[in-house]
């Protein structure tokens, strides 16, 4: 009788085998996408072999091999670029992590300058409370908004 989990393993196997015998040469092509970066580039074909490994496009689709690997990379990549770029687009600065608030202002790219507007009113009306009860509050207006005026 016919092993079922043999039979299952196999194509898992042939795929490792492919991708292996091509390592190098797809190290080489993630190092001219990652910019020479080796971890970056180690990263992104280990990604790249689990995502064939458990891939759901059968082998006898592939019609060329090397051309689906790199193909495989460059969109892993790409993902990763654009990814890393909204990451840093959501964790931008707010205008108070700024040491003054023209310094903030003018860092702001223009459609985000409401909700810095915001910001602002809030940190003022903030520091106005603030400033009755201690001179932290006086200070802060002083330092933060001096130079906005000028």
């Amino acid at each position: 009788m016919l092993d079922q989990r043999l039979v299952a393993a196999q194509p898992d196997q042939k795929r490792e085998q492919l991708f292996t015998e091509r390592y190098e040469s797809l190290l080489a092509w993630a190092m001219r996408l990652t910019n020479q970066q080796r971890d970056a580039a180690e990263d992104l074909v280990q990604d790249a072999f689990v995502q064939f490994v458990l891939g759901r496009t059968r082998l006898e689709e592939i019609e060329n091999i090397d051309g689906y690997l790199r193909r495989m990379l460059r969109y892993m990549h790409v993902s990763r670029l654009s990814r890393s770029a909204q990451h840093l687009h959501e964790t931008a600065l707010s205008v108070a992590d700024y040491d003054s608030c023209r310094l903030g202002w003018t860092a702001i790219e223009p459609p985000r300058r409401m909700q810095a507007f915001e910001e602002l009113h809030q940190i003022c009306a903030y520091a106005c409370a603030r400033k009755e009860s201690s001179r932290a509050g006086s200070v802060l207006i002083l330092r933060f908004f001096r130079l906005f005026s000028h």
